[in-house]
């Protein structure tokens, strides 16, 4: 398994010296890169990568070091190297002559994640108050849960000691301010926890508006499929749909 420190990013909108470079030392290291910003057609034709693609069976297969061809001149390649190219469309758009010597990888967000993904967003610039009033109570939660955990063992300590409470004022003194404080931070984190309950209502209440965007964004994609067919339907619709309360 690759550590994340070995591995090398780079992108296709980058200078070419660059790309050609990082590319080059990674061939030789061994070590993975990942390729972004592809477009599926000029990846089939450019010569930097065309000649470590279609030797993916060396790479997989190999145990000892060899030789391709990157533009204009050799390159050794450690059998290690791996190269991951990341391009924004279906895998049935990427050409089969590229999709022949790769592994096509296709993720897709479910509408449930993008709902969840819209509201947040919606949280955040239409109603930034609530957004703020979450991550402050989720602070002062995490406050009162660290303080409680060290009065819970500050008053273990009183207890197990050989202190005769009976007989030592002070201690008695003292444990009985630790278990006021404790009650004290107990209400607090009740508080905490009834404020975020309604934060919560207030912020379910923008749900309908994050999926209504959700089916808006799947409705997109399905149209993508259908635009050679039906001609001019495609740039007509996302105006339709945000007079249609689907802003996001």
């Amino acid at each position: 398994m690759e550590t994340p420190d070995s591995w090398r990013s780079s992108t296709l909108l980058g200078s070419g010296s660059e790309i050609r470079s990082q590319f080059e030392n990674c061939l030789a290291e061994g070590c993975p890169l990942l390729v972004t910003d592809c477009d599926t057609k000029q990846l089939a034709k450019d010569k930097r990568f065309r000649d470590a693609i279609q030797s993916c069976k060396q790479f997989i297969n190999g145990k000892l070091k060899f030789k391709i061809t990157v533009e204009d001149h050799e390159v050794e390649c450690n059998p290690r190297f791996r190269l991951f190219l990341h391009i924004t469309v279906e895998p049935h758009i990427v050409p089969p002559h590229l999709a022949a010597y790769t592994s096509v990888i296709f993720f897709q967000r479910s509408r449930a994640d993008i709902e969840e993904t819209l509201l947040d967003r919606f949280i955040f610039q239409e109603k930034s108050k609530l957004e703020e009033e979450r991550v402050s109570m989720f602070q002062e939660r995490e406050e009162n849960l660290e303080l409680m955990e060290k009065l819970e063992k500050s008053m273990l300590e009183s207890l197990s000691s050989d202190i005769r409470l009976m007989n030592e004022l002070p201690a008695t003194k003292k444990l009985a301010e630790l278990k006021k404080q404790y009650d004290e931070t107990l209400d607090s984190q009740e508080r905490v926890e009834s404020n975020e309950a309604t934060n919560t209502r207030n912020r379910e209440l923008s749900r309908e508006f994050a999926r209504r965007g959700a089916v808006c964004f799947h409705v997109m994609q399905f149209l993508r499929e259908v635009k050679p067919s039906i001609p001019g339907i495609l740039p007509s619709v996302p105006a339709a749909l945000r007079l249609r309360h689907c802003p996001l």
